[in-house]
């Protein structure tokens, strides 16, 4: 009931997922990341969001995408229903969809990144976003998955239409960016574009580049 597309930039350490659905709140449940780890997308017919901190746990300590799912799914007995997507810090990339999910179900991957979703209009959704991360490859992280959702969406999306979407990244040298539009029935992604573009301007954008990073905990105030 979801499209997500994941991202491992493996010259920066940093880790991103965008996600949409056709139901409430998808950035609580799904996205999960941490830089220099990975990132794996918790969604399906019946989401399991606890497979992200235990996902992110085995990533940190260096298990390949497909260990760590095989070692999420094998712990759950409802993993039927879900549908899992996980990026390591290497780039490889792999994906659950268990029998109890609705047509139509797709998996795309490359080297660092992977798309996929359930319940969608028709197929081409994941190959979509795919190509857009790829075409936006100068572009901030970020905004090249939310150029990857607007493509997912114009391929088809969610069969039911979108309601909410959320894009999170995790860097070592910068603040995480985590943004997201809970529920917005009409102009999901637009409403997302405009607290990105909130987000990356005056005045928030001034305090954003302040805090600490993780390569600096102790930061504050803009760095010339």
């Amino acid at each position: 009931m979801t499209l997500s597309v994941l991202l491992f930039d493996m010259e920066t350490g940093a880790a991103g997922v965008a996600t949409a659905t056709g139901l409430a709140a998808v950035g609580a449940f799904v996205p999960h990341v941490e830089a220099g780890a990975g990132a794996l997308t918790t969604q399906g017919a019946y989401t399991n969001w606890l497979y992200g901190a235990r996902g992110l746990e085995l990533l940190r300590k260096g298990y390949r995408a497909k260990m760590v799912l095989q070692r999420l799914i094998a712990e759950d007995e409802g993993r039927e229903f879900r549908q899992c997507l996980v990026v390591d810090r290497r780039g490889n990339a792999t994906a659950w969809t268990g029998k109890n999910n609705n047509d139509v179900i797709e998996v795309v991957s490359e080297n660092g990144i992977v798309a996929g979703g359930n319940l969608l209009a028709k197929p081409g959704v994941a190959s979509a976003m795919v190509a857009a991360v790829k075409d936006n490859a100068n572009q901030p992280i970020a905004l090249r998955l939310f150029e990857a959702l607007q493509a997912g969406a114009g391929a088809g999306g969610d069969s039911r239409g979108l309601i909410s979407a959320a894009i999170k990244v995790d860097f070592h040298d910068k603040p995480p960016v985590d943004i997201r539009v809970d529920y917005a029935p009409e102009n999901t992604l637009e409403k997302l574009w405009e607290v990105y573009c909130h987000y990356q301007n005056p005045p928030f954008k001034s305090f954003y580049d302040s805090l600490p990073t993780r390569n600096n905990y102790s930061r504050y105030g803009q760095i010339p």
